[in-house]
């Protein structure tokens, strides 16, 4: 952590809020549930998680900490904020993809995101393989001997269009099919199947892009294949962050969009549609919520029992004792930021009083106040020194 590192991180605190980059540093007790959570990431099992903590007692903390876990071991990430009253609604597949598109992160592209910071990375690499002259390489069977003009290897035939289109082709021609990545729902695909035909010999229908058709068959490939193309671009795979879970409960007031997102649900932990990781952040009431939201609308077709197996992870409040700790990295951290000594103008009782205090308040409330108060005990010492 260098110094300008550490004026960011403070900056951040103020607002009772860790920085991206430095999430795991500010993440203290539970030893051994953060372990098991590290060792869950790095295994990549192609599994779905349940991750379970109160409103403002680290839900968004947990999710923040496993995508710093899953980029640091070499995965694509996407971060996907859910809200049916927006355009991204768990019952729509289409919808889903774009947000997935639109989230996508890889290790080492700080600030980037997106369609186009993914597909720069996959075709970064392809190149390098292609420098290589490797004939037995994923990429010759992906682009059929760099022909592109047959699909073998790929879930989605569209994408491996948009991919021909990142290698061959203009600024702007990679703009619009990145776009359309991101937001299917605006766009005509016309000029994707005419492109395939005029470009290619591998010609593509109007049913190859649509989103919707078949049981949203089209979004799902999209989806699993940039856990392919991930694969191939020498990454571990595709970690997808679901957050504010809970709008499927609340929001989606339609009964058929109801059972279609949770069908959606099961068809990320049965693992056919989605071979990658997926966290869905979530309250620990969850499952009996989506119980109560079953029974009282009928869905009888539904096992019950399939909602209390799914695999979940479900994060301890944070002690008094945690949160001293917290205060002293916070200390060392502000010690940096503006080069000072803490301990020199402010008592450590004072500083553990201050989380005392915050242990006391409700569990929603505790780390964010325990932070803040820390932060600014230490900000009226400084500038009292000066």
């Amino acid at each position: 952590m260098t110094q300008q590192d550490a004026q960011r991180i403070v900056e951040a605190l103020r607002k009772g809020i860790p920085p991206d980059g430095f999430i795991e540093h500010f993440t203290v007790g539970r030893e051994s549930q953060i372990a098991w959570l590290a060792q869950y990431v790095s295994s990549g099992r192609p599994l779905a998680l349940l991750l379970k903590a109160n409103y403002g007692c680290g839900k968004s903390h947990l999710l923040r900490l496993v995508r710093e876990l899953a980029l640091r071991h070499g995965y694509a990430v996407s971060s996907v904020t859910l809200d049916a009253r927006s355009a991204v609604r768990f019952n729509r597949m289409d919808q889903i993809m774009g947000a997935v598109w639109r989230g996508l992160e890889v290790p080492g592209t700080v600030g980037r995101r997106g369609a186009e910071a993914f597909l720069d990375h996959v075709c970064d690499h392809m190149r390098r393989s292609q420098l290589s002259h490797d004939g037995r390489g994923k990429w010759v069977q992906i682009s059929n001997g760099w022909r592109w003009d047959n699909q073998y290897v790929l879930s989605s035939s569209a994408v491996l269009v948009a991919l021909r289109i990142w290698t061959r082709e203009n600024s702007a021609k990679r703009e619009q099919v990145a776009d359309w990545l991101e937001h299917p729902h605006a766009h005509t695909t016309k000029w994707l199947v005419e492109y395939s035909r005029r470009r290619t010999q591998y010609i593509l229908s109007g049913r190859h892009f649509d989103l919707r058709g078949d049981g949203y068959y089209e979004a799902w490939a999209s989806i699993r294949t940039i856990y392919e193309l991930a694969r191939a671009a020498g990454l571990a795979g595709l970690v997808i962050l679901f957050d504010e879970f809970e709008d499927v409960l609340f929001n989606l007031r339609n009964g058929e969009h109801e059972q279609a997102a949770f069908a959606n649900l099961f068809e990320f932990y049965a693992g056919k549609q989605f071979r990658g990781m997926a966290f869905f952040a979530v309250t620990p009431g969850f499952v009996a919520k989506c119980e109560h939201l079953l029974m009282r609308k009928g869905y009888w077709q539904y096992d019950l029992s399939r909602l209390e197996r799914l695999p979940a992870f479900e994060i301890d409040p944070l002690s008094g004792a945690d949160l001293e700790e917290l205060a002293v990295r916070i200390v060392d951290t502000h010690a940096l930021a503006y080069g000072w000594h803490p301990a020199a103008l402010v008592k450590r009782a004072d500083i553990t009083d201050a989380a005392r205090r915050a242990a006391a308040m409700p569990i929603q409330d505790r780390s964010r106040q325990a932070i803040r108060a820390v932060v600014a005990h230490l900000d009226d010492a400084l500038q009292g020194a000066e």
